[in-house]
């Protein structure tokens, strides 16, 4: 909150979200070394999930689209797919950040068992999402340039989802104590 008691994208807050969009570009840089038959393993949405539980959906869609625009710009160029490739981790971000903020809302704040199965619901259900569209982008990358391959694109979409929302959980985990000691240290 401003000091005139608005709240609004201060100084603070938008090098907060730099700091995010770097971090995600950097985990998004590293997984592109970490992927196994077509599977990734990623810690990109770590720094999407932070932001999320700390300002919601717009700085968590912000800094997923520039962070990941950046890591498309610097290892692909700029090309016909680049934007469609920014829409998975981006509505992540959304989900995230729009089920968080309704989780909230809704939720007792004496019901913390409630809230955790909540929260990781809204996690894993963010991670499978991102699957599909990922796959989706895939596979319109794959037509557009002429490397479409069934096998390719969705002979391991089963195993890319299930591996997918096990490391958005097991992130969801690792962001709550994370968000918890920012808050406390009044980064949000």
């Amino acid at each position: 909150m401003s000091k005139n008691g608005k709240t609004g994208f201060t100084a603070k807050r938008i090098a907060i979200d730099a700091l995010f969009i770097a971090l995600e570009f950097a985990l998004s840089m590293l997984s592109s070394h970490l992927e196994f038959g077509g599977v990734k393993i990623t810690l990109v949405s770590l720094p999407i999930i932070l932001c999320a539980l700390l300002y919601g959906p717009i700085d968590a869609a912000i800094i997923a689209f520039l962070g990941e625009l950046l890591m498309q710009m610097l290892s692909w160029g700029f090309t016909q797919t680049t934007l469609l490739w920014c829409l998975p981790e981006t509505v992540r971000a959304v989900i995230l950040g729009t089920g968080l903020l309704w989780a909230r809302k809704t939720l007792l704040v004496d019901q913390p068992i409630r809230s955790h199965v909540l929260y990781y619901a809204i996690c894993v259900f963010a991670a499978a999402v991102t699957s599909v569209c990922n796959t989706t982008v895939y596979y319109i990358d794959a037509k557009m340039f002429g490397y479409y391959n069934y096998a390719l694109i969705f002979g391991v979409f089963w195993l890319r989802l299930v591996v997918g929302t096990v490391i958005g959980a097991l992130l969801g985990a690792l962001a709550l104590p994370l968000a918890r000691r920012l808050r406390a240290a009044k980064v949000s």
